[in-house]
């Protein structure tokens, strides 16, 4: 048992045994449930276990921290950069007090991936072992409900039980980027059965909640994965396409379908024909300040200013009633067009600087053909869910990224291990 080990392996004394580890293992296990039931939480318990695994392992600042810190101190510009946005934002005190924040939530999160680098093998073996078990609870605990409605709900059909199932889509959506690399983990472990537990639950979940989101990044993920292992070039495509896509999205808007196709997209899915005018209109934003944007945040103000629309109105005279909605809301569903929106080509440009980083940085240690394919699954799973949902600022998108990159780093640490 890890209970009196330090990161390095060594015993210590200077702690109750065991009372620091099972706090961290009950942490991790805790991630998964918050994010299906609370998702806030998870601002609360990141910073716990930065705290928690720090006071476990006991890194040096000079020797550990300091270095990762200021290898990554790009993130913490894109943050500055957020700040600076004051200076000519639409709303000059929201983007002040956003970007502050996003500074304060980015150093937490670099000090937890600093912190989490310098544990030893066991305890990340650990921590990825409760942060799926954490997951199986959750999903267990989802589909017992869905049961419990279609058992006892009055009249409850399919379409009431996706309405109902709306708010979990946060946890399922970060619940299957960190299928690939949890998954490959527990196999490395042997854990099969556990493996296997962990993708019976997970699938019906995807399958049952109402998020298109979650659903699309399993797909593309798994896709993505396993054409990495059968062919290492595939990642190399995947990164360059993700950072073309981050300097260039905003040119291929706006898209004019035309009344035939725009109704066909609106009969089809009236989710994507709404995301697609909300695209259309954000790009015309872009192209009024395409260089340093309207501020961080900004997007809260813009959708103030825009009229909603009639997201039917391509389907005129075919008796399909009118259905108001929002132009642009709270923030574009999109992460790389609301970094473009709010920070501009700047930004943008601060974006693609941090995914060549990452890129450069783990392509420098991937251990293997599985962990290739692993981190090129869990990108492409990513990459999916910012593209499609979710406002980047957003605090509990925030820590949960952190807690994606942490498990991406684990299980690449654990692949070399061996």
């Amino acid at each position: 048992m890890i209970a009196s080990m330090n990161g390095d392996g060594s015993s210590s004394g200077r702690y109750p045994a065991g009372a620091v580890d099972y706090a961290i293992q009950g942490l991790f296990l805790l991630i998964g449930p918050a994010l299906y039931f609370a998702e806030n939480a998870v601002q609360i318990l990141v910073p716990l276990l930065a705290v928690a695994l720090a006071i476990a392992c006991r890194p040096s600042w000079k020797n550990e921290l300091r270095p990762f810190v200021g290898r990554y101190g790009v993130v913490i510009a894109f943050g500055a950069l957020g700040v600076a946005s004051a200076l000519w934002s639409v709303d000059p005190s929201r983007s002040l007090m956003r970007g502050a924040r996003l500074t304060g939530e980015i150093a937490i999160g670099l000090g937890f991936l600093a912190v989490m680098q310098s544990i030893g093998a066991r305890r990340r073996q650990d921590a990825m072992g409760m942060l799926a078990l954490g997951f199986i609870a959750a999903v267990a605990a989802v589909l017992v409900s869905f049961l419990w409605l279609l058992a006892f709900g009055e009249g409850m059909s399919l379409a009431a039980l996706h309405a109902w199932s709306v708010p979990f889509s946060q946890g399922a959506s970060i619940h299957a980027i960190l299928v690939v690399p949890l998954v490959l983990a527990l196999a490395r472990r042997r854990a099969f059965p556990a493996a296997w537990l962990f993708v019976a639950a997970s699938l019906p979940t995807f399958a049952l909640i109402d998020t298109n989101a979650a659903r699309g990044a399993i797909v593309i993920g798994a896709a993505v994965g396993a054409l990495a292992y059968l062919k290492a070039a595939v990642r190399y495509g995947a990164y360059a396409l993700i950072l073309i896509a981050t300097l260039a999205l905003p040119l291929l808007f706006p898209v004019s379908l035309g009344p035939s196709l725009g109704c066909t997209l609106y009969r089809t899915s009236p989710s994507a024909a709404h995301r697609l005018a909300i695209w259309n209109a954000v790009a015309e934003s872009i192209a009024e300040r395409p260089w340093l944007g309207w501020g961080l945040d900004g997007s809260r103000e813009l959708s103030q200013r825009q009229a909603t629309f009639d997201l039917a109105a391509s389907c005129a005279g075919d008796d399909v009633p009118p259905r108001p909605a929002q132009r642009l809301p709270r923030h574009p569903h999109n992460a790389v067009l609301q970094v473009w929106l709010e920070l501009g080509l700047v930004g943008a440009g601060l974006a693609a600087a941090i995914w060549a980083l990452i890129f450069l940085r783990t392509e420098a240690t991937l251990p293997g053909r599985l962990a290739r394919a692993g981190f090129a699954g869990g990108i492409a799973a990513l990459v999916t869910v910012l593209a499609l949902s979710y406002g980047i600022l957003q605090g509990w998108l925030v820590f949960s990224l952190f807690v994606v990159a942490a498990t991406f780093m684990a299980f690449l640490r654990l692949e070399a291990a061996r």
